[in-house]
């Protein structure tokens, strides 16, 4: 049930209609966690999902505790240099930067940078 609310609000965010997106966002998170725990990488997603929603409707406030929090739960979950925290580290410094606090933004992003190079550098050639 989680995947299928988050999968209708992504479409609605996706359509530009970020205030119909928002309840079921909110609503796909409580579902994930009781199914998954609240540490499981799932939940960072649904959470990712949730602070696109806040700020699609220019809500950077709202958005920068959840993007933590997914950090967070990735990081714990995947460990610091796996390719999705690059993904969360993005979203987070986009986060500071709409709050207009590229200080804190930037070297969350140079810490993206490092990891999607470290990653692109694993990749095995055919």
């Amino acid at each position: 049930m989680g995947i299928r609310l988050a999968n209708l609000a992504a479409t609605y965010r996706d359509l530009g209609q970020p205030a119909e997106a928002l309840p079921l966002a909110k609503q796909a998170l409580p579902v994930t966690e009781a199914a998954l725990g609240p540490d499981h990488p799932a939940v960072a997603i649904r959470l990712a999902n949730l602070a696109a929603t806040y700020s699609a409707l220019g809500r950077p406030e709202a958005a920068l505790p959840v993007d933590q929090r997914a950090l967070r739960i990735t990081e714990a979950a995947l460990g610091p240099d796996h390719p999705d925290v690059a993904i969360r580290l993005e979203c987070l410094a986009a986060t500071y930067r709409a709050l207009g606090d590229a200080a804190n933004a930037f070297p969350l992003q140079q810490r993206a940078s490092r990891l999607r190079k470290a990653a692109d550098g694993t990749r095995s050639t055919p």
